[in-house]
C-alpha cells in the first residue's frame, strides 16, 4: 500500500477537528486524532505552521495597514507577531496603539501597548515586543 492511500484511509476513519479537543482518553488532540500532549510537534511541523501563520498575517496586514510594503522589516515583524499572538480583532481593537504604530511614533506606541489588557495579562509575550518598539524609537531619534 502506498503512503498516499494509507493516509487517505486513515483520515477517512478518524474524526477531524481544526481545534484542540479533549478525547475520551483524557488527552488533548487536534486534526485527525493527533495527541499533542504526548507527541507534540516536530520542528518541521512548527516551522510549517509558523510559515502559514506569517503568510496569513501578512495578507491581513497588507490589507489593513496603509504602506505595509514600505515599513521596515524590524517594524513589520512586530506587527506580524502582534497579529499572530493577539488575533485581528484584538489588535485592531487597540485603535490608539495601532494609530501610533502607523504614525511611526514608536515610543508612544510602546507606552500605549504597555497599558492594554493583553500586555497586562501576558507580560512574557508583550514585554519583548514593547522593548523592541523602544529600541526602534531610540534608533529613530
Amino acid at each position: 500500500m502506498d503512503f498516499e492511500q494509507l493516509t487517505t484511509q486513515y483520515l477517512a476513519q478518524e474524526d477531524f477537528s481544526q481545534t484542540v479537543y479533549r478525547c475520551e482518553d483524557g488527552f488533548l488532540r487536534i486534526g485527525a486524532g493527533r495527541n499533542i500532549e504526548t507527541l507534540g510537534l516536530t520542528e518541521k511541523e512548527v516551522f510549517y505552521l509558523a510559515k502559514n501563520d506569517l503568510a496569513n498575517a501578512s495578507k491581513t496586514l497588507i490589507n489593513q495597514v496603509r504602506g505595509w510594503t514600505l515599513i521596515s522589516p524590524s517594524v513589520q515583524i512586530i506587527w506580524l507577531r502582534l497579529l499572530i499572538q493577539m488575533g485581528e480583532q484584538t489588535l485592531f481593537g487597540y485603535s490608539q496603539f495601532v494609530d501610533l504604530l502607523c504614525a511611526q511614533q514608536f515610543e508612544a506606541a510602546a507606552l500605549e501597548l504597555q497599558s492594554v489588557d493583553w500586555s497586562i495579562k501576558l507580560p512574557n509575550r508583550s514585554m519583548p515586543l514593547i522593548n523592541s518598539l523602544y529600541k526602534i524609537a531610540e534608533k529613530s531619534s
